[in-house]
């Protein structure tokens, strides 16, 4: 998974939006599944990238 932070939101003016990941929310990882890789970090805007896999 990937997407925009919320501190992308606060950059681009869009605080209230839920369409932003929060801090280390994509540590947890869905139902299911294992966190493999994490990592946050400015590509066109502040991004946080996730890796899950099957156990």
């Amino acid at each position: 998974m990937e997407g925009f932070t919320q501190e992308e939101a606060r950059r681009r003016g869009k605080e209230g939006s839920p369409f932003y990941w929060g801090p280390y929310e994509l540590l947890t990882p869905p139902p299911g599944l294992a966190l493999r890789a994490y990592g946050e970090g400015w590509r066109e805007g502040y991004r946080a990238f996730a890796v899950y896999l099957r156990p």
